[in-house]
């Protein structure tokens, strides 16, 4: 550890600094007792920025721990990134991160849900209200809100046949049979009257005949 290292590196510099002092101006022991209060002063440096970084990193955590207690898992998941990134190999950030982030979602799909019902609501009461227009609006904002829900497409659905209710095509009437024309009706009277006096010449060319047959016997 830097603990370790400095104490090391401080029994080193006191040995090369007796040896200096035994042989007087001995350069090689004055610039090893140099190099190793450099390295002394870097670890005392790397000893103060670590200190800063746990300071940091201990308030992000407590932070971030007060807010998730708070219900406030938005900001929790903030502060434990921030925490995170710092220090990333700590798996107890990591892991607490994780769950604010779960926590957020469900926290997310809660209010969701809450929003979503209350969308119903004013919709059935405009809807009851026979205010159509205005519980479509609701009903289409609830379908956007929650697609899974069949309910706000059976209540639109049901309002557009009401506001705009369907009309029976031609092809879709019932079927009264087939239309009456005139016209027809005085061919087929002319036609019998046709064939009626067809009749009653023929007959009377037959009682002709034989009328004039019989008097030629005669």
């Amino acid at each position: 550890s830097n603990a370790e290292s400095k104490k090391i590196y401080a029994e080193a510099i006191r040995y090369y600094k007796k040896a200096s002092e035994i042989k007087k101006e001995d350069p090689k022991a004055l610039k090893k007792v140099e190099e190793l209060e450099a390295k002394v002063k870097q670890i005392q440096e790397e000893n103060k920025n670590r200190r800063k970084l746990e300071d940091q990193f201990n308030a992000l955590m407590k932070s971030a721990e007060e807010a998730f207690l708070s219900s406030e898992y938005q900001k929790a998941v903030s502060l434990y990134g921030q925490a995170k990134a710092l220090v990333p190999d700590n798996a107890v950030a990591k892991g607490k991160y994780d769950e604010a982030v779960r926590m957020t979602k469900l926290d997310s799909n809660k209010a969701m849900e809450e929003q979503y019902k209350k969308i119903i609501a004013l919709g059935d009461e405009n809807y009851t209200a026979a205010n159509y227009s205005k519980a479509l609006e609701y009903y289409k904002r609830a379908q956007d809100l929650k697609k899974t829900d069949d309910y706000p497409r059976r209540q639109i659905e049901a309002i557009n046949n009401l506001m705009n209710p369907p009309t029976q095509s031609s092809a879709e009437l019932a079927d009264l049979g087939e239309i009456f024309d005139p016209s027809i009706m005085d061919a087929e009277v002319a036609l019998m009257k046709a064939d009626a006096t067809r009749k009653e010449l023929k007959l009377q060319r037959t009682k002709k005949v034989r009328q004039e047959a019989e008097d030629a016997n005669n």
